[in-house]
């Protein structure tokens, strides 16, 4: 019961943390998307409407499970050790 406890609570923590960066980043530019940035070669030239770029929670998320999958593996590979005997 304690670890289901504790579990929720850094839930609810994380995702107030993650409300306050995302007011922050509001009141700071006054958008609420981080600008995307398309390589002129990639764009058509019938490509007038703008593709908004993700939303600053979208980039917080994503960036922590890229680094949180990036550190299993350094684990993993490097830190972890062979799961076999040793005979």
């Amino acid at each position: 019961m304690i670890v289901l406890v504790g579990i929720v609570v850094s839930i609810l923590l994380i995702s107030w943390l993650i409300g306050r960066l995302n007011g922050l980043y509001v009141r700071i530019t006054g958008n609420n998307r981080v600008s995307g940035i398309r390589p002129v070669w990639l764009r058509s030239m019938r490509d007038e409407v703008r593709h908004e770029g993700p939303t600053v929670v979208e980039a917080v998320i994503v960036g922590s499970v890229v680094l949180a999958i990036f550190a299993m593996l350094l684990w993993f590979f490097l830190l972890a050790g062979s799961p076999l005997p040793d005979q």
